[in-house]
């Protein structure tokens, strides 16, 4: 064979064998761009590739998320089998390192690869096990995966949306609103099973917490009672909230899309502009709800940066060139669209009460500023009546509809507690009775007293059997001596202690609440320049006797928490009827028997579920969350009680928070610090949220009070009444 011949053969030979390695190379290796998905439970990663051999898998990611934070990778983020359960943890990263905090570039975008171990042939599709940013049913054999259940949106608006059906003719009227609507690619597997929403109410300012239940194909539907049309919101998961427009007996639906709640998530991270407009409306408030979701929503000001480095001057210009700004953005879009008359009302009341909002909480925030930083810029100048120059006009608005306000709740508060009072020279005063005076009773009986003590004693002499009313600091000079004091040092202990047993209580006068109450009341009249007391701050002074006053069942009675109201009425301080009613059904309300049964719905079964192992027991149900300083608070005051009473066989506490309230790391970190041995519950935030519509609470720490028959004996229990509400009980703590 010729030598040329030979070279061919061989030549040939080799190419053969390189064709023989390239096939058995491919039929190891195989790859998938961009492979799809049933669902993920974030937009922050993405997978780019996946790539199968026989040594390893390699999952190409892309990573979006605000410029210059971390994200984390962990080394348990798992691909997961779903028909066997097997999990197959990652080995390494390349341009990442698994546990350690990536930092996001510049342009908040990373590219990086996760790999695992091979894996078997016939797993056809994995999970992404990776808490918040799992990634469900990943196809590795380039089908499509089977998504959710989904409706066209179009065919679905043209279904639900109608005209407004036009402005009530009653503001004031108590009545449900239906709400209801659909997630479009929700699935179960995300996790939550319910949203939530709250109530405002402006007459009391409380806010009702309602869970509103999601069916397994996205779908939810819940009754809504309202006193009158407001602002509420819609909370999804703790990922997106929808603001809603709501009317006593009218209807509202829509439709969302999963991966737009995603983005919107992402765009309030990276602090972006979210934008509502991919959201459907219908029902009767849909073309309202819609024309609100495409304006332009009020600049997001953080006010505590501004309430130390400028003065009160200063800042007003601030927050009235944030009040300009949006009021340009707001014309624009009214320019540009072709409203309807009663959105551009909702649209002018709530730029209005955005700048009220703004210029009441930097005076708030500036007020107590003194305790953190005597130096601050702000405190260079005194925040003068000038200053709320500028509220005049809210306060002097007779029309009912600003109390629609999505802001109102906040107002009432920062009202009822702003500085104006004081710069009109308004103080609280205390009313005193000067009778029965243990001062004078120790000197009666030959105590010898001090100098300062014999001028307060002859100062009780000459007001003896009259009523007065002081400023703080005129009563704590009055009580600057300490009977308790004078007592002990004439060795008259014991007869002071018998004179306090023999004083017969009478009936309180309250009226000096009420003499309070109308000070400030003619001060906002006169203020306003209104021939009547505002309506805004008869609803303010409506809240604070709900809301913001000590009248509770814990420190007055039924009967004199009704004379306090009956006070502020008769003084004329609130006049509007239904501000009246509201205060009275609060009352009614707040101190009619608590004790009931659990519900028997999904509410009463997680109560159910808790309770089971302790029958027999008295409980006390504590909610609280890593994040709540008065909830830690009270866990650690409480600790040597709970460590006396840990086989006590009538009684024990358990506390309940939430994976929303309470992360895993946080959570256990606390728990063995502060309640190692306690029984304690980190449920579902979906369950924990149906506690909240369940006993009526969004803010906590709250308790509850469990019977031995697990009815619930107080939703709202004042846990430093605990030892002796128990007794009553017939329970005693050690």
């Amino acid at each position: 064979m010729s030598v040329k011949k030979r070279i061919i053969m061989v030549s040939a030979l080799i190419v053969g064998l390189m064709s023989f390695a390239e096939t058995l190379t491919a039929s190891a290796t195989t790859e998938q761009d961009y492979p799809d998905y049933e669902f993920r439970k974030s937009n922050t990663l993405t997978i780019k590739r996946v790539e199968r051999s026989d040594t390893a898998t390699r999952i190409d990611v892309h990573a979006t998320y605000r410029p210059h934070y971390w994200i984390r990778i962990d080394s348990a983020a798992a691909l997961t089998d779903p028909l066997t359960g097997k999990r197959y943890n990652p080995v390494r990263g390349e341009g990442i390192t698994l546990n350690d905090l990536f930092w996001m570039p510049d342009e908040g975008e990373a590219d990086f690869t996760i790999i695992y171990p091979p894996l078997p042939a016939e797993v056809k599709a994995v999970n992404f096990d990776e808490d918040d940013w799992g990634i469900y049913g990943l196809r590795l054999d380039g089908n499509k995966a089977v998504k959710a259940s989904r409706v066209d949106p179009d065919e679905w608006s043209a279904r639900n949306e109608k005209p407004y059906p036009g402005v009530p003719d009653e503001f004031f009227k108590e009545d449900e609103c239906l709400l209801s609507g659909r997630i479009n690619g929700y699935d179960p597997r995300l996790g939550f099973s319910n949203m939530m929403l709250y109530l405002p109410d402006p007459l009391t300012s409380k806010e009702l917490p309602v869970s509103v239940e999601i069916k397994s194909d996205g779908t939810f539907s819940a009754l809504l009672p309202l006193v009158c049309p407001g602002f509420s919101w819609l909370n999804f998961n703790n990922m997106f909230n929808v603001n809603l427009y709501l009317e006593p007996g009218r209807t509202v639906e829509l439709l969302v899309d999963w991966e737009d709640i995603l983005k919107c998530r992402f765009d309030r991270i990276c602090d972006k502009p979210v934008d509502f407009s991919d959201v459907r409306f219908g029902g009767d408030l849909g073309e309202i709800n819609h024309e609100l979701a495409c304006a332009p929503a009020a600049p997001v000001v953080w006010i505590g940066d501004i309430y130390k480095t400028m003065t009160p001057s200063n800042a007003l210009k601030q927050i009235e060139k944030w009040d300009t700004e949006y009021g340009k953005s707001l014309d624009d879009y009214v320019a540009g669209a072709k409203l309807h008359p009663h959105t551009l009302k909702l649209l002018d009341i709530n730029r209005r009460s955005n700048m009220a909002y703004q210029l009441l909480d930097y005076a708030m925030m500036r007020e107590n500023v003194v305790y953190e930083d005597s130096l601050a810029v702000s405190l260079s100048e005194p925040l003068t009546m000038e200053y709320y120059s500028s509220l005049k006009g809210v306060i002097a608005d007779e029309d009912p509809w600003f109390l629609a306000n999505s802001e109102i709740r906040t107002i009432s508060n920062r009202m009822a507690f702003c500085n104006i009072f004081e710069l009109a020279g308004i103080k609280y005063l205390y009313r005193v009775e000067f009778k029965d005076m243990e001062l004078l009773f120790l000197k009666e009986k030959g105590a010898v007293l001090t100098p300062e003590e014999e001028q307060i004693a002859q100062m009780m002499t000459e007001n003896l059997g009259t009523v007065k009313y002081l400023t703080i600091e005129e009563l704590m000079a009055l009580y600057k001596s300490s009977s308790d004091d004078i007592a002990e040092r004439n060795g008259m202990t014991e007869e002071l202690k018998e004179f306090r047993a023999e004083k017969t209580p009478e009936a309180s006068d309250y009226n000096y609440k009420a003499y309070y109450a109308k000070r400030q009341s003619v001060f906002m009249k006169d203020f306003a320049g209104t021939d009547d007391i505002p309506l805004l701050w008869q609803a303010v002074q409506s809240s604070t006797m709900c809301s913001y006053s000590s009248i509770k069942p814990s420190t007055y009675s039924r009967e004199e928490a009704l004379a306090v109201i009956k006070a502020v009425v008769d003084s004329g301080a609130v006049t509007n009827p239904i501000m009246i009613k509201a205060m009275h059904e609060h009352i009614a309300g707040l101190y009619e028997n608590q004790a009931y049964t659990l519900p028997d719905d999904e509410r009463g079964r997680v109560v159910r579920d808790i309770i089971a192992p302790h029958a027999g027991k008295f409980l006390l149900l504590d909610m609280w969350g890593t994040y709540c300083g008065p909830c830690r608070s009270n866990i650690e005051q409480s600790a040597d009680m709970r460590r006396a009473n840990r086989d006590n066989p009538d009684f024990k506490m358990i506390f309940i928070t939430s994976d929303g309230e309470s992360p895993e790391g946080a959570y256990n970190k606390y728990v063995a610090a502060n309640l190692e041995g306690e029984v304690t519950h980190r449920i579902p935030a979906s369950d924990f949220n149906r506690l909240r519509d369940l006993f009526r609470f969004s803010g906590i720490p709250r308790y509850i009070l469990i019977d031995r028959e697990g009815n619930v004996a107080n939703d709202n229990f004042n846990v430093h009444n605990l030892r002796s509400a128990l007794e009553e009980y017939g329970v005693t703590l050690k």
